[in-house]
């Protein structure tokens, strides 16, 4: 039995889908709550009422001719277990949990299949899951496990919207980012400025600072990413590696680039072998004002062109204080 919420002709309840039809419970069993919760929480007289209630031919309407909404409108609990996938471990570059990782989501955040939902403003990097959902029906607590079935209501499929975190989220393109500033990205997974999965983007004259993650303070990446970091600037990350290479098959270049300050070390993991080679270097930028968001760099520093190397400027901002 597929139980719904709909909204007909500026009413809101709950029915049964039978293929493209809708069993309006609210007319076929006028007794029946006509909210989920309060169905529900009626226990086993009101879903056999309504088994009954879908043998009648009417009253149906078309699923066509309703808006369907959450099942439940608002759940009054959405518990959600994160890492519950070994793939996604893997692409998280995380630990296997040994116990469950329990985490909530407000109530609010149940949302009608169909209807468009809000991109936050501050993250460019949205990222969704298919989930299956499982309805509690009764109020519990300890359950062992071979009585789960006597308190599940049913299962729903879940589409789950989250951010990142990381300030950008490049998948199987392959961009030219120019003169662009990271700074103080955090992720509470991977990749604080840059995720990237099957890509191999070209970030040139780019500077990074105060990123933070747990495995990739900058970048982490996924699936054969190569991406070339080109007169970049990564400094003082605060939590974290600088880049991290979830397999042998990621593939970053660094050239003409200073990595330096960095918490959790700097020319560590799989971009080691570049330290002190192709005109790289670890030296204090020396920014204007970091307190002011000020990141241009004084002319004395090792980013600006008279002073490194390859002769270049080095990151998004050229050498000058106010």
């Amino acid at each position: 039995m597929k139980l719904i919420t709909f909204t007909h002709r500026g009413s809101t309840r709950i029915g049964v889908l039978v293929g493209d039809e809708v069993v309006d419970l609210q007319a076929a069993a006028p007794a029946l709550p006509t909210e989920m919760v309060a169905f529900l929480a009626a226990g086993e007289p009101a879903l056999e009422t309504a088994r009954v209630a879908l043998a009648a031919t009417d009253p149906r309407l078309s699923l066509a001719d309703v808006h369907l909404e959450s099942p439940i409108l608002r759940p009054p609990k959405i518990l959600a277990v994160g890492l519950n996938y070994a793939d996604h471990v893997a692409e998280s570059g995380l630990d296997t949990p040994k116990h469950p990782m329990i985490f909530n989501k407000q109530s609010t955040s149940a949302h009608p299949p169909y209807d468009p939902f809000h991109l936050p403003r501050a993250s460019t990097a949205l990222d969704y899951e298919g989930e299956l959902a499982v309805v509690i029906g009764k109020r519990c607590r300890h359950v062992p496990r071979e009585r789960t079935h006597e308190v599940i209501a049913g299962y729903t499929i879940c589409g789950a919207f989250y951010s990142q975190g990381s300030a950008i989220n490049i998948r199987s393109v392959d961009p030219v980012i120019k003169n662009c500033v990271f700074a103080y990205s955090a992720s509470v997974t991977s990749g604080g400025a840059i995720r990237c999965k099957s890509a191999s983007p070209m970030f040139q004259n780019c500077t990074f600072t105060g990123n933070s993650a747990p495995s990739g303070a900058v970048a982490y990446l996924v699936a054969s990413s190569s991406p070339q970091f080109v007169n970049c600037m990564m400094a003082f990350s605060t939590v974290g590696e600088v880049i991290v290479c979830s397999d042998n098959l990621c593939l970053p270049t660094i050239t003409c680039s200073n990595i330096y300050g960095c918490e959790d070390g700097d020319w560590i993991e799989c971009i080691a072998a570049f330290a002190d080679s192709l005109g790289n270097f670890s030296s204090d930028p020396m920014f204007c004002d970091t307190a002011a968001m000020d990141l241009h760099v004084e002319p004395g520093s090792p980013c600006a062109p008279a002073n490194n190397t390859c002769g270049v400027q080095i990151g998004a901002l050229e050498a000058g204080c106010p």
